[in-house]
């Protein structure tokens, strides 16, 4: 299942597609901030990380959660069994390979600061500070988001969005100027409804907080 999400995206390019002006490109955005802006966004997820120093691509798959503005969630199934949330401020990952719970606040990491933004604009969070390209396929539409200013630009140069007719994002790829790329593949979502007070997170027990980036 993991390899047909490569193929696919390899695949994407030869799609027969009709071009939208920006102008429609930011309404189909707007469209998918209406739909996940509701309730919130909770799906299956796959995902394929292409780092340049590694031949293979690094795969996960699990379950994905968002609500916007910047509220984030994704636990990853076993054997990683890792989870990173965000409640748009700090990411906090476990590890329960280490029984550690790494901390960052995103002003001390501007990078990872990218690309939280960059999975929040792909859910039409943080559009203006996005060009928006996009075209138009047989099974809804295809968005290119590329950062406006130079502190995003640094980290991420473009966020494709794979959006279905229903509005619901399917697809994500984040592209960064060393050449790493994070294919992530959503499934069909499930009727939840997330509020803030959902990613609130608390280290489980025996386990060690650490601050690589200092308190």
């Amino acid at each position: 299942m993991m390899r047909s999400l490569l193929i696919l995206l390899m695949c994407a390019g030869i799609v027969r597609a009709d071009s939208l002006d920006e102008r429609a490109a930011r309404d189909v955005l707007a469209r998918v901030a209406e739909s996940a802006g509701a309730n919130g966004v909770t799906a299956p997820f796959r995902e394929a990380k292409f780092l340049p120093l590694l031949k293979e691509p690094v795969l996960t798959e699990g379950t994905f959660q968002f609500l916007p503005p910047a509220y984030f969630r994704r636990t990853a199934a076993p054997p990683a069994g890792s989870e990173m949330v965000s409640d748009g401020r700090r990411l906090w990952i476990e590890l329960p390979q280490t029984r550690t719970v790494e901390v960052y606040e995103f002003r001390k990491v501007p990078g990872l600061a990218a690309a939280m933004d960059a999975v929040a604009a792909a859910f039409g969070a943080n559009g203006s500070r996005f060009r928006v390209a996009g075209e138009s396929v047989p099974d809804g539409w295809r968005l290119t988001l590329r950062p406006l200013d130079s502190a995003l630009r640094r980290s991420i140069t473009t966020v494709g969005v794979g959006v279905a007719r229903d509005f619901s994002v399917r697809e994500i790829l984040l592209e960064a100027p060393d050449g790493g790329r994070t294919a992530i593949r959503l499934g069909r979502g499930v009727e939840t409804t997330l509020r803030p007070e959902d990613f609130r997170y608390e280290p489980p027990p025996g386990f060690t907080v650490v601050a690589p980036f200092g308190d």
